[in-house]
């Protein structure tokens, strides 16, 4: 049998090389955690840019829509409206010959 003094010092060797693979298990886990994590964040920044340009191209819509040329253009362009006394002329169609 083995004398305490050297079982002493195997357990002392394995309660070290068990600790080192626990630490090794954390460290991995924690090493994936970051990676995702770092994923995640580029993914969230592509959204948040592409919210901050539609956040951009509503606040020019809303400029444009308080300004008369614009209100004008689209009521002309959209709606079909005219001013009082004007004429409006529409082609014909192929299909009407």
């Amino acid at each position: 049998m083995a004398s305490p003094r050297i079982r002493k010092r195997q357990l002392i060797a394995i309660a070290a090389i068990s600790l080192l693979v626990v630490m090794l298990i954390a460290l991995t886990i924690n090493i994936i955690t970051i990676f995702r994590l770092k994923a995640r964040q580029e993914e969230l920044r592509r959204k948040l840019s592409e919210m901050n340009l539609t956040a951009e191209q509503i606040d020019n819509e809303l400029q444009n829509r308080s300004n008369p040329d614009y209100i004008e253009k689209y009521a002309r362009e959209k709606l079909g409206l005219t001013q009082d006394g004007e004429k409006v002329f529409k082609p014909k169609k192929a299909s009407d010959n």
